[in-house]
C-alpha cells in the first residue's frame, strides 16, 4: 500500500531540513571550522579542573637536591661529572602557580598599552588550539585573568590558524597568540612566518595584527620571532625583514641560552649526555 504525502508534511520537512542545512554550513566548513563555538560553553568546568591542577601539582616536580647530587657524583669520569653539574645547575624550574601568574602579568602588559587600546576593539580573536595542546590550558588562565580585570573579552577562539580563509574574516582585528616558553622558537616561528609569507608576500595582503605573548624565552628564540621571510625556496626561508607583530613577555623571564653560559665545549658534552652512542 502506497501512502501520499500531504502537503503540511511536506511543508514541514522542508522546513527542518532548511535548518539542518543552515547549521551543518555554519559547524561545518567555511570559516567556523576553525573557530571554537566550545570553549565558552566548556570554560567554566576546565577552569576548575586547571585551577585544581594547580593547586595539586604546583611545585612539586623540582629538583630533589640530594638525588641530584648522587646523580653528579655517581659519573663515571669528570667530564660527565661536569656535564651533569651543567645540567643541573642550568635547569630553570618554572612551578604551574608560577606560570599561572606570569600568564596575568602578560594579559596586564597587553591589555594596559597605551598604543594597542585592545579594550576598544570592536573584535578580538583569542587563539585557543586544541584542547590537548598547551595553547588551550593558557588559553583558559588568559581568559580568568581578562575577567578578573575587566578587560575586553574575546570575541572569537581559534582552534586551527592553517588557512588563510580565518584571516579574511579576522581582518585587522586583534590576534592573540599566547604560548609557553619558547627555547629555539623554531615551532612558534614557522607558525607566524608561514602566516606572514602567504598572506603577505604570495597574496599581497595587509599584515594582520598579531599579539604573540610568551610565558618564557631566550635571546636565541627572541631574535628569531623577531623577523619574518620575505623569500622561501624548497621549504627554506631566507632575506628576512623586521616582524610587524608584537612580541611580549617578561624582561624577567628572558633567560640566556646555555651555550652562552657555559661555552660550546661543555655545551656540546651536555648535548650529548644522553646519548647510548657516544662515550665520554
Amino acid at each position: 500500500m502506497r501512502f501520499r504525502r500531504t502537503r503540511k508534511y511536506n511543508k514541514k520537512n522542508k522546513k527542518h531540513n532548511k535548518k539542518t542545512r543552515k547549521q551543518y554550513k555554519k559547524y561545518k566548513g567555511g570559516v567556523n571550522e576553525y573557530l571554537d563555538n566550545k570553549f565558552i560553553t566548556c570554560y567554566e568546568d576546565n577552569l576548575t579542573k586547571v585551577m585544581r591542577a594547580i593547586q595539586q601539582f604546583s611545585g612539586t616536580h623540582s629538583i630533589n637536591r640530594e638525588n641530584a647530587n648522587r646523580f653528579i657524583n655517581e659519573q663515571l669520569t669528570e667530564t660527565r661529572k661536569q656535564a651533569a653539574r651543567d645540567l643541573i645547575d642550568n635547569t630553570v624550574y618554572i612551578t604551574l602557580q608560577e606560570t599561572s601568574l606570569i600568564v596575568e602579568q602578560l594579559i596586564i602588559r597587553l591589555y594596559s598599552h597605551p598604543e594597542y587600546n585592545l579594550n576598544e576593539a570592536e573584535d578580538i580573536y583569542f587563539y585557543s588550539g586544541m584542547p590537548s595542546k598547551s595553547f588551550y590550558f593558557l588559553s583558559i588562565l588568559a581568559l580568568y585573568y581578562i575577567r578578573k580585570h575587566g578587560f575586553k573579552e574575546p570575541t572569537h577562539f581559534i582552534k586551527d590558524l592553517k588557512s588563510s580563509e580565518i584571516f579574511q574574516e579576522i581582518g585587522n582585528a586583534p590576534l592573540i597568540i599566547l604560548d609557553d616558553v619558547s627555547y629555539s622558537g623554531s615551532q612558534l616561528s614557522k607558525m607566524i612566518n608561514s602566516i606572514y609569507f602567504d598572506l603577505v608576500i604570495k597574496n599581497k595582503q595587509n599584515a594582520p595584527n598579531i599579539f604573540i605573548l610568551l610565558t618564557g624565552l631566550n635571546d636565541f628564540s627572541k631574535e628569531r620571532l623577531t623577523k619574518v621571510p620575505t623569500k622561501i625556496s624548497r621549504g627554506i626561508e631566507f632575506a628576512f625583514i623586521s616582524t610587524p607583530f608584537k612580541l611580549i613577555f617578561l624582561p624577567d623571564r628572558l633567560y640566556k641560552p646555555l651555550i652562552n653560559i657555559i661555552g660550546i665545549e661543555r655545551y656540546f658534552y651536555v648535548n650529548i649526555f644522553f646519548s647510548i652512542f657516544t662515550t665520554f
